[in-house]
């Protein structure tokens, strides 16, 4: 039986070749002057890789191709990715283009009562890109889902030997894998040169279809979460990697709602050759707008930009499928595929409802960390986290680090912070939270969690570095206190830092007379240390020819303005340290305070 459909068409209606139609296959598409290029236009004007096109069943995207080369679109240069209509004109170089429908091709399709190979046709299901999908029985009455190579007459030998080469990697996929949670694979084998795969019939609805009544309860969560990172943890034992996790690709089948892992058409053993790499006759590689393989809104940052994936790439995709289940939304939702892609790399997923149970959120956002390393290593230790209902990361993280937070209070005796370096109530050390190394986060019981300011993960009170990411905690502020309450509590005004305020009131140096332009704790003119000056760490006397300068402790002598620890008494003139681990007791400059009171009672 055949099928014909419309199909996409560009065809040259001004310059060089002037009435030539190029066919558009489904797929990511470049339109150039190089001989591999989808589309080729062979002119001087023309830019070897002069833009990219999305095509679609439904839909064509044209996007720049990322060179200096201008592209029009009726007119307008191209700077953007957008939607093309029937009839729109490209320019590109001297040729002008306009998109049109063309009816082609001839699909090898079956009906009801058709022998492929053991089996007789049922019904038809539904298509895939590469396969189409019926029910069929076996001799012995058993009820298979028999999937079946699609078959073009446009396509060429190259596309045709791909797809063939696609179709026999997800048999042998599904062939090394035997888990109640994964589709069974019930042979495979060629009927008139088209590949056939049997597998279980699978009766019930997908996980999609189900959220489409909204998000899930934590029993549900869990009882669905617990049996696919089984079928993962399953297909991870066999050396396969999924690369295409989504709710549309796990069933739940008959009235308990059992987890089947269905679709492995991008699986890849590891080690093989990646799927975009299987076509034979591109010895050079093929040349597309861009090398992701997956579902974008699931995909994880290395899959979007073209490198290896590995088993952490499933994880961060179970981490979305289970941020969908809490949420009843995506971590990175929108229609623009480009957007998403950009905020899978660099954006931070929406923060989940507030009434998600914390171990929910911490292992999402665990799943979810830009970096593979800073990820479950595996889908069984990710379920291990689930069961023990663990900790193991607060708050969502981009590629630099967790969003700010506000000071929730001292994380051992909860007072409020009043001093940047020690809790006033307790005594505690408290430089590694104001200084915004480790986060504090109050939780609806009172308590505070504590969150690795690098990478998020979860941190014990007395933790000298992070699990996660190796980050050592610094108790002592290496060169003083250079931020000001309102940047380290984002507006909230908890700690006091006197000595900033005081350096803020300078409006020359004291020592070379240089105006102060900006907010720096050193003169951009001689290198004097101003906070060292106004906590009278050093001292300035008046001396032949100008001023000296002394040390504030002991009075040695201080040869430059840039020196940085007393010659005599060892003392760290930048944050008031002494050798055996005490502190300088800093005493701010009696001129300086008192115009700080004034300026406080308003006198």
């Amino acid at each position: 039986m055949t099928d014909s459909r419309p199909i996409f068409a560009l065809e040259v209606v001004e310059g060089p070749q002037r009435g030539r139609i190029f066919s558009l296959r489904e797929g990511d598409l470049v339109v150039g002057r190089s001989p591999r290029c989808s589309v080729v236009l062979a002119d001087a004007e023309v830019a070897p890789t002069h833009c990219g096109l999305r095509v679609r069943p439904d839909q064509v995207i044209i996007a720049p191709g990322g060179t200096i080369a201008k592209t029009f679109v009726n007119g307008q240069r191209l700077t953007q990715a957008r939607l093309l209509r029937i009839n729109d004109r490209i320019r590109v170089g001297g040729f002008e283009l306009t998109l049109r429908l063309q009816s082609v091709g001839h699909e090898t399709r079956f009906a009801v009562d058709d022998r492929v190979g053991p089996f007789t046709i049922v019904a038809e299901l539904g298509a895939g890109s590469v396969g189409r999908v019926y029910e069929a029985r076996d001799d012995a009455g058993r009820t298979v889902a028999l999937k079946v190579m699609r078959r073009r007459a446009d396509w060429s030998p190259r596309e045709e030997q791909h797809r063939r080469a696609l179709f026999r990697r997800e048999a042998a996929v599904l062939a090394a894998i035997s888990h109640s949670n994964v589709v069974r694979s019930h042979g495979s084998g060629e009927h008139e040169r088209l590949p056939w795969l049997a597998m279980e019939l699978l009766d019930g609805l997908t996980l999609r279809e189900k959220l489409v009544g909204g998000r899930l309860d934590v029993r549900s969560i869990e009882r669905i979460m617990f049996q696919l990172c089984a079928a993962v943890s399953a297909t991870h034992r066999a050396g396969i990697i999924h690369r295409d996790l989504k709710p549309a690709n796990v069933m739940l089948v008959g009235p308990e709602e059992r987890v089947v892992l269905a679709d492995f058409g991008l699986a890849q053993p590891q080690g093989a050759p990646r799927i975009e790499e299987l076509d034979p006759a591109a010895g050079a590689g093929i040349i597309r707008v861009g090398r992701q393989i997956g579902t974008p809104a699931y995909m994880a940052p290395e899959q979007t930009t073209g490198m290896d994936a590995d088993f952490r790439s499933d994880v961060w995709a179970l981490g979305a499928v289970l941020y969908e289940l809490a949420a009843g939304r995506r971590p990175f939702p929108g229609n623009d595929v480009r957007l998403v892609l950009t905020d899978v790399v660099h954006g931070c997923p929406k923060e989940l409802p507030d009434d998600v149970e914390p171990y929910l959120r911490s292992v999402v956002y665990r799943c979810l960390q830009k970096r593979p390393d800073r990820r479950f290593s595996t889908a069984a230790e990710m379920v291990t986290a689930l069961h023990e209902r663990r900790i193991v990361q607060w708050l969502p993280a981009g590629p630099e680090g967790p969003p700010p937070q506000p000071l929730a209070g001292c994380p051992k005796c909860r007072a409020a912070i009043a001093h940047p370096l020690r809790c006033l109530n307790c005594g505690h050390h408290i430089f590694r939270y104001t200084d915004g190394q480790v986060l504090t986060l109050p939780q609806p019981d009172g308590s505070i969690g504590l969150a690795c300011g690098k990478c998020a993960a979860a941190v014990d009170l007395e933790a000298p570095e992070c699990w996660s990411c190796g980050v050592v905690y610094r108790d002592l502020p290496p060169e003083g206190l250079s931020r000001s309450a309102a940047d380290l509590t984002r507006g909230r005004a908890v700690v006091i830092d006197i000595l900033d305020q005081a350096v803020a009131l300078l409006e020359r140096c004291p020592y070379c007379n240089a105006a102060r332009q900006d907010a720096q704790l050193r003169c951009r003119g001689c290198g004097l240390h101003l906070k060292a000056y106004v906590a009278q760490r050093i001292r300035l006397e008046l001396a032949f020819g100008g001023w000296s300068i002394v040390c504030g402790r002991c009075g040695a002598a201080v040869e430059k303005p840039t020196e940085t620890h007393c010659g005599g008494c060892g003392l760290n003139f930048t944050n008031g340290q002494m050798p055996d681990g005490t502190r300088h007791n800093d005493a701010l400059l009696p001129k300086l305070q008192r115009e700080l009171e004034k300026r406080r009672t308003g006198g």
